[in-house]
């Protein structure tokens, strides 16, 4: 079946479904990283996990698109909801508001066919998305701007058997060109998203009331 050979810092995992999805995906947010590699068998319902991570700058990761025997055994996803990860969030931000002068947003490169792509947002979300489903192979690097409301979209293109696409961490002085910009369409009685003030002070009441931070932090 094809699926993703996947090598985070020499070691490599691989993820694939024969009915159903599988996906690569590195996202950050305020200078954190988080790789998740998994799928879900539409036949069972049935979500894996091959890979949940924090991916920190200077790690290597590769994706193969290759026809696999079997994926690596299921993990344990990432879970945000503990306190630990809920406020290493709210210090990240709240140290992006308050030193703003100081603050350098880390970014992602992608490299793919001899292209590289980089990009990085002040205020909002960067992410390279690697599909397989029964629409096809597809990569997508793109990010959604607070500070405009749009959603970005710097690279993506249709993926072959045997491609490759090295990805990583780090600071990005210049964003490559966008391919496509689009206003976020706020769906009729629902709030836009949040600015970073508003989120930090959303988190911070959040940790308040579940005892994790104290009034002063």
């Amino acid at each position: 079946m094809i699926g993703f050979e996947v090598t985070v810092n020499g070691k490599t995992y691989f993820t694939g479904v024969e009915e159903g999805v599988s996906t690569v995906i590195l996202s950050g947010v305020n200078n954190i990283f988080q790789l998740h590699i998994g799928g879900l068998n539409s036949k069972t319902g049935q979500h894996t996990n091959q890979y949940s991570s924090e991916i920190l700058p200077g790690m290597e990761i590769t994706v193969r698109v290759k026809d696999i025997v079997r994926s690596s055994p299921s993990v344990p996803r990432l879970d945000e909801r503990t306190a630990a990860w809920r406020k290493r969030k709210y210090f990240a931000l709240k140290e992006k508001l308050i030193r703003p002068d100081s603050y350098r947003p880390l970014g992602l490169e992608m490299s793919y066919r001899g292209k590289t792509t980089a990009a990085t947002l002040k205020s909002g979300a960067n992410v390279i998305t690697i599909t397989h489903s029964r629409h096809g192979l597809r990569v997508n690097f793109g990010g959604f701007d607070n500070s405009t409301f749009e959603y970005i979209t710097w690279f993506c293109t249709d993926l072959e058997q045997d491609d490759e696409i090295r990805m990583r961490v780090k600071e990005v002085l210049r964003n490559s060109p966008s391919i496509e910009c689009q206003p976020h369409k706020t769906a009729e009685g629902c709030p836009p998203p949040l600015t970073d003030a508003e989120l930090l002070e959303k988190q911070r009441q959040e940790l308040l009331h579940d005892g994790i931070i104290g009034p002063e932090e």
